[in-house]
């Protein structure tokens, strides 16, 4: 007797567990697809308070995937066009996930090709193998991001096909984080080819590079179509390298853009093989090329590392008291 009422409560025990599972599942399965229709319609209220701000924006087809342990947004494709500023991005399918106990924590990955268009510039095309990006949110904006991408190839859009692209590289890498009021920028580029037509007269080898740069004030406005007029920054780092290490150049000091356009420096360049240096300068620039032999050949005797200032004054370049050229309003 006692045997078949142990067995009895046994199998009460199993059943009340096995119910509890099913309320559980079905419990959490409903909080995500409540969770999954917030995501969608808050993704298509925003595009839709974009679209009713004048500029235009889509996510087609959005709707939300990763039951049950993740959560994201996911689009045909995605496209941005800010008409008063000129910023246009159109690009392929994008897919978003976070974790269902850190939301604020997202991860990213977007199809291209995508067509870019900024003012002054003819619409271009960028393919890449991958784009993946990483971000965390405080309240609905980015406060530390980071993207990656592999293989990059940047081109007319209306150019040939199998035409050479305008730039290219092996991969390139965006950081952003906080830093008091505003922010760190950081990035970095390995094999930079440009084609030879952009450069004119003048010739570059492979480039790799990373820079480390601070804005007091959030630079983010500028990013997302404002421009990048009225902004200072203070260069930590910026070292521009040979794909070969033959030769690299640091640069570090404060830089800033008024309300023109126009840039105005402050920096310091130290240099690894300046003889190395010179030459790749002297290619670059080939109208100058004697004074910058002349130039160098005074820096290079101040060791294998020397520094020299760098002056750019309302877009006037000057090395030390060699003139360079312009760089045209941004």
């Amino acid at each position: 007797m006692a045997s078949r009422q142990s067995g009895g409560s046994s199998v009460r025990r199993f059943v009340f567990l096995l119910i509890a599972i099913i309320v559980v599942i079905a419990g959490y399965t409903y909080g995500w697809n409540y969770a999954a229709d917030r995501l969608v319609t808050e993704a298509n209220a925003r595009v839709a308070a974009i679209n009713a701000g004048g500029r235009r924006a889509s996510c087609e087809n959005a709707e939300a995937r990763g039951y049950p342990f993740r959560i994201g947004l996911f689009c045909r494709s995605v496209m941005y066009v800010d008409a008063p500023s000129g910023v246009a991005i159109r690009a392929g399918a994008m897919r978003t996930a976070a974790q269902v106990y850190q939301p604020n924590r997202i991860v990213g990955e977007l199809d291209g090709p995508a067509i870019v268009e900024f003012p002054g510039l003819n619409a271009q095309e960028v393919t890449w193998e991958s784009l993946q990006s990483s971000t965390r949110l405080t309240g609905t904006r980015p406060d530390i991001l980071s993207m990656v991408a592999t293989n990059i190839a940047i081109g007319p859009d209306s150019a040939p096909a199998g035409q050479r692209p305008a730039a290219s590289a092996d991969s390139a890498e965006f950081h952003m984080r906080p830093a008091g009021s505003g922010r760190d920028i950081a990035w970095r580029f390995e094999r930079l080819s440009l084609d030879p037509v952009l450069l004119g007269d003048g010739t570059l080898p492979l480039l790799s590079g990373e820079a480390d740069v601070n804005f007091p004030v959030d630079p983010s406005p500028a990013f997302s179509g404002s421009g990048l007029r009225g902004l200072g920054a203070t260069i930590n780092s910026m070292v521009l390298r040979t794909a070969g290490n033959e030769t690299a150049a640091r640069i570090t000091g404060p830089i800033s853009i008024d309300e023109a356009g126009l840039i105005d420096a402050q920096l310091t360049m130290s240099l690894e093989n300046p003889q190395v240096f010179a030459q790749i300068m002297a290619e670059f620039f080939p109208a100058a090329r004697d004074q910058i032999r002349i130039a160098f050949m005074g820096v290079a005797m101040l060791g294998d590392t020397p520094s020299m200032p760098v002056r750019i004054e309302k877009g006037a370049v000057s090395i030390g008291f060699l003139r360079l050229g312009n760089i045209p309003p941004v």
